[in-house]
């Protein structure tokens, strides 16, 4: 899953150590977070990640 996450996420030219520690943080601070919002082709990750 994890190689899965990479993978995309390089597909999707994102700076892959930020975006999954802030998938992590996002997913560790236990708040109702949808998934959608973390996917790497939301555009506000693109806009936050993009490298």
């Amino acid at each position: 899953m994890i190689y899965t996450i990479i993978q995309t996420a390089k597909l999707n030219n994102l700076r892959i150590f930020d975006y999954l520690k802030y998938v992590f943080d996002q997913y560790t601070k236990r708040v109702a977070v949808k998934v959608e919002d973390l996917l790497p082709w939301n555009q506000e990750i693109q806009t936050k990640f993009h490298v």
